[in-house]
């Protein structure tokens, strides 16, 4: 998203108006930093249509980081098993590697193999009480536009999966690419255990700034919990050179190292209210459905004096009627596409980005990140 100048200027006005101290202290400087944060807290829980009494939100500096906490706070053993969508982005994706570093194993399959494997009847569970599987994927894939269906993680709680009861699966969503133009209820989805979603893809304004939606009591915030090893500023309710250490017990003191950044916090009210203004993000998305449309319909209609077309369009895949992975009646914002020369032979996306770029036109190109 891009931002407004309505968002950049109510926040300068607050920061000039307010001054916030650090929250860990008692002055009237820190209370407006504390209040300020538990504000920002519940205005993303009535956005996601849940409550503090059901799931806690711990900001990150982006879902990058988010996903990083959770690879590196999970308890990976032998016997465990990180289960990933083929159309994660990178930040997902790197979670195996993390996986494997401490001899997990891993499973990453594409939208066909994700539905084999959640069918497969699990009767037979061969795995111990302490051992468990991370169940996750896209909301929307970056590269496709394709939607995968949040009930997945239903499913697998219910049914387990590769061989892990569904008490022994904890699941994460990297709602960042899907949040941004869809309506998310977690209220409505309740077997999500970690939802990560970022705020300037959302908002257009602040960068560097995301948040992990924990669902309370549920296997993937015991995991993480279990397997937090590193403590920040903040974290800990006390500890001494000995060794002792007595974590904080909220989620969001647990995995809150350091300060957060306040100044950003001051922008998230500007942000949703712009976003309220224009009829919150479900005109969002009928927004970017149109603009959608009408591009696609453009870029068919192109071709060279030849006859050649100029565009390839990469086709939405979507699921059958019985898909139990893929929102088979909706694809994302996304169009892949790949420009043809004269001939029809594919443009390589960095040359075009390169001859975009000497005529004053920005553009991002690549993949799945």
């Amino acid at each position: 998203a891009l931002y407004t100048s309505f968002q950049v200027e109510e926040t300068a006005r607050l920061l000039v108006k307010d001054m916030y101290g650090h929250p860990a202290s008692s002055g009237s400087l820190s209370m407006a930093s504390t209040k300020l944060i538990d504000q920002s807290r519940d205005m993303v829980l009535r956005h996601f249509d849940v409550t503090k009494e059901s799931h806690a939100v711990v900001f990150t500096s982006g879902a990058t980081a988010a996903m990083n906490l959770v690879g590196s706070c999970v308890p990976w053993t032998e016997g465990c098993k990180a289960i990933i969508s083929a159309d994660a982005h990178q930040s997902l994706m790197s979670i195996k590697d993390i996986a494997h570093r401490h001899g997990a194993a891993s499973l990453v399959l594409d939208p066909r193999q994700l539905q084999q494997l959640i069918q497969r009847p699990e009767d037979s569970l061969n795995h111990e009480d302490s051992e468990f599987a991370l169940f996750a994927f896209p909301g929307e894939s970056n590269f496709s536009g394709r939607r995968y269906r949040l009930e997945i993680c239903s499913h697998v709680k219910r049914n387990g999966v590769s061989g892990f009861a569904g008490a022994q699966v904890a699941t994460l969503v990297d709602g960042a690419k899907l949040a941004s133009t869809s309506k998310v209820d977690l209220s409505q989805n309740p077997d999500i255990d970690i939802f990560v979603m970022s705020f300037y893809k959302l908002l257009g304004y602040p960068t560097g700034l995301a948040a992990m939606i924990v669902k309370k009591r549920s296997a993937g915030e015991k995991l993480l919990k279990r397997g937090k090893s590193f403590f920040g500023g903040g974290t800990v309710a006390a500890y001494s050179s000995d060794g002792f250490v007595r974590p904080k017990t909220a989620t969001e003191e647990v995995f809150e190292d350091g300060s957060l950044n306040r100044n950003a916090l001051v922008a998230l009210k500007s942000g949703f209210d712009q976003l309220e203004r224009i009829g919150g993000v479900s005109r969002t998305s009928q927004i970017v459905h149109e603009l959608k449309s009408e591009a696609v319909c453009m870029l068919e209609s192109m071709s060279y004096s030849n006859g050649q077309k100029l565009v390839t369009i990469l086709d939405d895949e979507v699921g059958p009627d019985n898909d139990m992975v893929l929102v088979r009646e909706s694809t994302g914002s996304v169009i892949a596409f790949v420009l043809n020369d004269l001939y029809g032979n594919a443009i390589g996306h960095k040359t075009v980005e390169r001859y975009a770029a000497l005529e004053g036109i920005s553009l991002r190109s690549g993949c799945m990140c």
